[in-house]
């Protein structure tokens, strides 16, 4: 049998995305991802991307190079990979929140009690500190 891989990646968006541009981009990743079996999130906010992927190792490896590929992200850093027993985001082939607005003062309150910065700088969090983010939005959404 084979196993589940997670990934998660954090990048910045080249230039200024539009509300319109980020659904767009949700709505292609849920076609696609629903076709390959993968699941996930996809959190925006300050110009910055944080994503995680679960699912078959290869379709997940396809994933994340044709994302480093694409022109609108910047500097695409790799925080964590492993193979997992189950999945922890299966709710969703992709769910996408923008923290600018749905949860800004939660999400800065959330980083500064974790010692990071209180904005939204994927690039410079830890591995453990993207899951915690990643695992309180999840939570904030379980039922959507």
């Amino acid at each position: 049998m084979v196993g589940t891989t997670q990934l998660v990646y954090a990048s910045r968006a080249r230039s200024a995305v539009s509300l319109s541009e980020l659904q767009q981009i949700n709505a292609t990743a849920v076609e696609r991802n629903t076709a390959n079996g993968i699941t996930g999130m996809l959190l925006y906010g300050a110009g910055s991307f944080l994503q995680v992927l679960e699912g078959d190792r290869a379709n997940v490896n396809r994933t994340y190079h044709r994302i480093c590929q694409d022109a609108r992200h910047v500097d695409p850093t790799l925080l964590f990979v492993a193979e997992i027993r189950e999945r922890e985001f299966s709710r969703w082939a992709m769910r996408f929140t923008m923290l600018d607005q749905a949860c800004g003062a939660e999400t800065k309150a959330l980083l500064a009690k974790l010692g990071e910065h209180a904005n939204f700088t994927p690039l410079e969090l830890s591995a453990s500190t993207a899951f915690v983010l990643l695992r309180a939005v999840a939570r904030a959404h379980a039922n959507q």
